[in-house]
């Protein structure tokens, strides 16, 4: 659903429309914060994950991405080199495992929290405004 979200977003932006629409149906504007929120959040970790693997370690570049991915996905799949990873690099890789497993629970909180939050806001200065 994220990606479809994101998709659906560039599309959008590209045809110049204001809305989101995807098959027709309006995507809400919070539902395309939460997904460009968790596309641009991951994307910006495996990239920082893979570079730090890339300075950290003397393997071929895509076997270190794909452990990254591989890592911060929590899919499990090794192309091989975990086991020849210095110290450093099995933390970077445990780390990864750490923010894929709790990353998405985490920001989806935070943004309900965030909603929550701004929706009181709302209702009280609304209600000012009627006194």
């Amino acid at each position: 659903t994220t990606t479809s979200a994101v998709y659906a977003y560039v599309k959008s932006k590209l045809s110049e429309e204001r809305d989101v629409y995807l098959f027709g149906r309006r995507i809400p504007t919070y539902r395309v914060d939460t997904a460009l929120s968790t596309f641009i959040f991951y994307t910006t970790i495996l990239f920082i994950g893979s570079y730090m693997l890339c300075t950290t370690e003397k393997q071929d570049y895509l076997h270190l991405l794909f452990e990254a991915a591989s890592a911060l996905g929590t899919v499990g799949l090794s192309s091989g080199v975990s086991a020849e990873l210095t110290s450093i690099g099995k933390i970077i890789i445990i780390s990864l495992m750490f923010v894929g497993r709790v990353g998405v629970l985490t920001i989806g909180n935070a943004m309900l929290i965030r909603m929550t939050r701004a929706s009181k806001k709302k209702l009280i200065k609304e209600d000012d405004l009627v006194v």
